[in-house]
């Protein structure tokens, strides 16, 4: 039998119909699997903003028990924010920039409380002295006196870097 044109066999090619809902499916695929996948990288963040929330706690309250009072929400360094982590960071490490601790505590247990808590953090959230940053890159906020019953509380911004919202990470929560 000749081959002429417009006159052949059917059933060997796939329909446009057939092909669109080819490309359809695949398209709702990719959707599910990029939507679950930033669910789960914003969850894991939020769980190590926690953790980093949790040591940097934990070292104010050492601080505290060492000093007798919270770190200082005060504007010590330049072109620094006074709710900066930059200034926490350099309260709790005993940088010179800042008051030094009470005579009579040796430098071995302000290493062990302060610098012990800190430099557990990540080497993402501990950006070498620095700053404090959350699991979304951003530094942290320190209010002395910002948290519930008047304590201090240490926030992340969460995943859109807005603050005062609702997804806002708080230590004090």
């Amino acid at each position: 039998m000749a081959y002429t044109f417009g006159q052949g066999r059917r059933g060997n090619a796939f329909t446009l119909v057939e092909l669109m809902v080819v490309v359809f499916i695949i398209g709702i695929l990719v959707a599910l699997v990029v939507g679950v996948g930033k669910y789960v990288y914003d969850e894991a963040a939020r769980k190590e903003t926690r953790t980093t929330l949790t040591v940097v706690s934990a070292a104010i309250e050492q601080y505290k028990e060492l000093t007798g009072d919270y770190p200082l929400e005060a504007e010590i360094l330049p072109d620094c924010p006074a709710n900066s982590s930059r200034i926490l960071l350099h309260w709790l490490t005993g940088n010179d920039t800042v008051p030094a601790l009470p005579a009579g505590i040796p430098e071995k247990v302000k290493k062990a409380c302060f610098e012990g808590h800190i430099l557990t953090l990540s080497k993402d959230a501990f950006s070498g002295g620095q700053t404090i940053n959350d699991a979304f890159g951003r530094e942290l906020l320190y209010y002395r006196a910002g948290g519930f019953g008047g304590k201090p509380v240490v926030v992340s911004r969460g995943p859109d870097g807005v603050e005062n919202n609702e997804d806002d990470i708080r230590s004090d929560s």
